[in-house]
């Protein structure tokens, strides 16, 4: 795991930028703690020794787990968290207590701050290009380069943070619950979305997607119990 420290970003799409309506206003984030994060997405031969009998489209070790589902992905986290003897984040109905020192999923806010390190001029893409950014294919599996499968973790260049795959090989999960017009209203401090909402956020985009969906602020719904074969998976974190 990467550890990412405190600090101030901004969060979202620009005015008159390729995002949609749900990414803006572009808002000021200040993430108020050091948080650690998984430098690569969970892999298949991790996910499985919490649960041998999942299933998904590809079984190589070292892809990223697919068809995981949001509360697999939170299971996962206190399953986890048993094993290495730490506090469990979450209760029995799924309710974050951010403050324990287990693994959890990582917030919107959280994950877009790990996603774009040290950005000073805002940017589609966190190795600072915007949409359709000719040089993706350095960074990301995507639609055109990634033969319809997942890879293996870590074989694109990372973010300034370390970070290998934050945009594209598989989607991934956020603790947060969805709202479109969020960002009107979020707080400026550690923000951890609405109380509630019509599914899940999701970030990155995966190796079935366009540039348009790999965007750092792209923004993906998906209901807490719907599983994809094609490309759910996730990343864990660690609040220091």
């Amino acid at each position: 795991m990467v550890l990412i420290p405190a600090g101030t970003f901004q969060m979202g799409d620009v005015d008159g930028g390729v995002g949609n309506a749900e990414e803006r206003p572009r808002h000021s984030v200040t993430i108020t703690r050091d948080f650690y994060i998984g430098k690569y997405e969970v892999r298949n031969k991790e996910y499985v020794l919490y649960n041998p009998n999942h299933t998904g489209g590809w079984t190589d070790p070292n892809y990223p787990v697919e068809n995981v589902t949001w509360n697999d992905a939170v299971n996962y986290c206190n399953w986890l968290s048993d094993q290495k003897g730490l506090t469990r984040c979450y209760d029995g109905s799924y309710n974050l207590n951010i403050n324990n020192n287990g693994y959890r999923l990582p917030t919107e806010a959280e994950w877009e701050y790990a996603c774009r390190p040290g950005e000073t001029t805002f940017h589609d893409y966190y190795w600072g290009e915007n949409y359709p950014s000719p040089n993706i294919g350095n960074y990301c599996w995507y639609n055109v380069n990634s033969g319809s499968h997942p890879h293996i973790v870590g074989t694109k260049l990372p973010n300034a943070f370390g970070l290998y795959d934050m945009s594209g090989n598989v989607w991934e999960w956020c603790n947060d619950w969805y709202s479109d017009t969020y960002y009107s209203s979020s707080p400026t401090n550690d923000p951890t979305g609405p109380g509630s909402g019509p599914g899940h956020i999701m970030h990155g985009g995966g190796w079935a997607d366009n540039t348009n969906w790999c965007r750092s602020g792209f923004r993906n719904c998906v209901g807490s119990g719907y599983r994809d074969r094609r490309a759910d998976g996730f990343r864990i974190v660690r609040t220091k």
